[in-house]
C-alpha cells in the first residue's frame, strides 16, 4: 500500500501531466512542431506509467 506523502505527490504530478499532455500542439516551425510532439508523447508516457502505478497498487 502507498502512503500518503506519495500518493499527494504522484497525483500533483499526475496533474501536471495530463494538463501538458491535453495542450494543443504549437505551429511555429518545423523545429517546434517536432519538439512539442515529442514533449506531448513524453506526457502521455509518463502519464500512462503513473496511472500503472496506482493501478498496482490496489
Amino acid at each position: 500500500m502507498m502512503n500518503d506523502e506519495l500518493y499527494v505527490k504522484l497525483k500533483q504530478l499526475l496533474d501536471f501531466v495530463e494538463r501538458e499532455a491535453e495542450k494543443p500542439l504549437e505551429d511555429y516551425n518545423y523545429e517546434v512542431r517536432i519538439w512539442s510532439k515529442g514533449y506531448q508523447k513524453a506526457m502521455i508516457t509518463i502519464k500512462d506509467y503513473i496511472w500503472n502505478i496506482f493501478n498496482s497498487s490496489n
